[in-house]
């Protein structure tokens, strides 16, 4: 009969032992769990300066792979290749556009996929490859995972966000070459439309160039007023024109002329002040002596533009030194502004290079030259004593 007791409670023992041990004591904390390493959506930013790819984890947490300035980040950390920093090259660098321009479109899945089984054909240098095997050790714990709407990365801003950074950035996003690439490129518009008002409009350049090198000061003056005044003048014609109901209809045209107007200006005021330029270094080097040939406009214009661009360039080439280069922009912007604003107020002077009254162009005087005529031959005068006149 004590055997039988003794086994009873034995069984019952043995069966109320792994329920005990399923629950947890009320003072005990429960096992941690694992972090989750599930993709539930991806970004992908391209820009002139930027390449980035971020996967979205499903705890919040985020792995971010960038490529700015030439160099490549994982979660905002440099990448340190074989001999330090690590400065993707060429080809590298746009293998990895290439791959973030397929991804935009896709499910993050297919992203996650063609991330890791992207592969550089050409060869790769040490660093290149260093950079090559942090981005497959990224990439390698990531897990497919649902689509569903993006959420902000920690320490990662929005896509629009992202491309206007991408955008932005005179030195930080652009390279030196897409910052010179810039620079020649506006010159050469400028060139351009120098060589149509050359062909064309060389009237009304020539009376630009010369009403600002003859009243420089007073040029400067009008541009900075027509500056201040651009807008108040604009909203004052608009409310006279809402008075009206034909006004009305006028508006839109208005604002077209209007907005059309100061950008004519201001290119007609930039190779105004280009051909200025020019034209009084070429009467320097002319007063000193020089034999040079005396030149055209075209070629005062692009004299004149390749002064104005140098600052540019000088600033770009010179723009990394902290202090310095800050010192070479500021300077470039000023003159830049300060040509645009003497040629603006000579083209307001001379109404568009209508009108000559402040171009000093007076009426050359006649010399002898234009006062020679051939005598024509007449009879001499005899005198005649009147009678009864004494002598």
């Amino acid at each position: 009969m004590r055997r039988l007791a003794f086994a009873s409670v034995s069984l019952l023992a043995l069966a109320v032992a792994p329920a005990a041990a399923q629950q947890p004591g009320p003072n005990l904390p429960a096992p941690p769990r694992a972090p989750s390493r599930e993709v539930v959506a991806h970004t992908v930013i391209v820009g002139r300066g930027t390449a980035l790819l971020a996967f979205e984890l499903a705890d919040g947490r985020g792995v971010q792979i960038a490529l700015r300035n030439g160099q490549f980040r994982i979660n905002g950390e440099l990448v340190e290749g074989v001999g330090g920093a690590a400065k993707g090259g060429v080809a590298f660098g746009e293998a990895w556009r290439g791959l973030l321009g397929t991804l935009g479109e896709v499910e993050p899945a297919a992203a996650l996929k063609a991330a890791r089984e992207w592969r550089v054909t050409s060869g790769l240098s040490p660093e290149e490859r260093a950079v090559k095997a942090r981005i497959d050790a990224a990439l390698a714990g990531l897990t497919r995972g649902e689509a569903v709407p993006l959420l902000p990365l920690p320490g990662l801003a929005s896509a629009s966000e992202g491309r206007e950074e991408a955008a932005d950035g005179w030195n930080v996003e652009l390279g030196l070459g897409e910052q010179l690439g810039g620079v020649f490129g506006i010159l050469l518009s400028l060139a351009g439309m120098g060589v149509g008002f050359s062909v064309f409009g060389r009237r009304y350049l020539d009376t630009v160039a010369d009403t600002l090198r003859n009243a420089p000061g007073r040029a400067f003056a009008t541009g900075l007023l027509a500056q201040l005044f651009f807008f108040p003048v604009l909203v004052l014609l608009l409310i006279g024109l809402a008075l009206t109901i034909i006004g009305l209809v006028v508006i839109p045209f208005l604002i077209l002329a209007y907005s059309l107007g100061a950008v004519l200006c201001l290119v007609l005021g930039m190779l105004g002040a280009a051909h200025a330029l020019g034209e009084s270094y070429a009467r320097r080097r002319m007063a000193g002596g020089s034999a040079t040939p005396v030149p055209s406009n075209l070629a005062n214009v692009l004299r004149g533009l390749a002064m104005i661009g140098a600052f540019w360039v000088i600033a770009v080439l010179f723009g990394w030194i902290p202090l310095a280069g800050w010192v070479v922009k500021v300077l470039a912007g000023l003159v830049t502004w300060f040509v645009l604003t003497a040629g603006g107020g000579a083209v307001v002077m001379s109404r568009f290079g209508v009108r000559d009254t402040f171009a000093g162009r007076a009426a050359p005087t006649l010399t002898d030259e234009y006062l020679w005529a051939t005598p024509v031959g007449t009879n001499p005068i005899r005198t005649v004593k009147r009678p009864g006149v004494e002598k």
